[in-house]
């Protein structure tokens, strides 16, 4: 059916254009693994494609040719579909905004430590992402575009999921022993700053005792 022949001027669409859609970005939300931020999106965006692309344009048929009794239950069962869409939708919006609501808190709201969250998880994996940019301009060149979104989508789950610093895990603001002596870390890092040869004037116990800080130390951090 042609648009110049159609009643209500409805512009209907190749269908093709609507299968490179769900393809391509299918391939994105995929690669992107977007069910982890928000359950039920890959739904949302199934069935919101499924709404536009046949029962929209079957109900435009319907209408064209339908009486008013016809015309009014097939717009309520049109309506129910958008109201079963409504719903899967924002059971992913709500799910999306969960997550972010909670990866916040773990950073504290802090902007300071969410940018330098977000550093450290680039520069963790800047070897992978170079690597898939390659695949992606490689895809892109050979026209194999599901398979570049799908590389473009992973590259964007790497830039989004990433974790607040714990300054525990950096070895800060910890206790540690030292051939069955315990000192606290900051302690161990003031000690390692001291020039050794400014303990001279220390007792042969407490040079020592400082000989063996600085040791370990050097054995942990180099």
């Amino acid at each position: 059916m042609t648009n110049e022949t159609n009643p209500l001027q409805y512009p209907f669409q190749d269908y093709k254009t609507y299968e490179v859609i769900r393809k391509e970005w299918g391939a994105f939300l995929l690669g992107m693994r977007v069910n982890y931020f928000a359950s039920n999106a890959t739904n949302c965006f199934t069935n919101t494609l499924n709404l536009i692309q046949y029962d929209v344009e079957l109900l435009v048929i319907k209408l064209m040719y339908g009486n008013l009794k016809n015309n009014m239950l097939n717009s309520t069962l049109f309506l129910k579909n958008v109201s079963d869409l409504s719903y899967i939708c924002l059971d992913a919006s709500e799910n999306n905004y969960v997550f972010w609501v909670y990866k916040l808190d773990s950073f504290g709201r802090d902007a300071t430590q969410i940018t330098l969250g977000w550093l450290q998880n680039v520069l963790a994996n800047v070897l992978r992402i170079n690597n898939l940019v390659q695949k992606a301009v490689k895809y892109n060149d050979n026209n194999q575009t599901e398979e570049m979104m799908f590389i473009l989508g992973q590259i964007s789950f790497i830039m989004l999921d990433f974790k607040p610093i714990v300054l525990d895990d950096a070895g800060f603001g910890k206790n540690v022993d030292i051939d069955g002596e315990i000192y606290l870390q900051d302690d161990v890092l003031f000690q390692n700053s001291l020039d050794l040869q400014s303990l001279n004037s220390l007792d042969a116990e407490s040079l020592d005792s400082a000989n063996r800080v600085h040791d370990w130390y050097s054995q942990r951090y180099g």
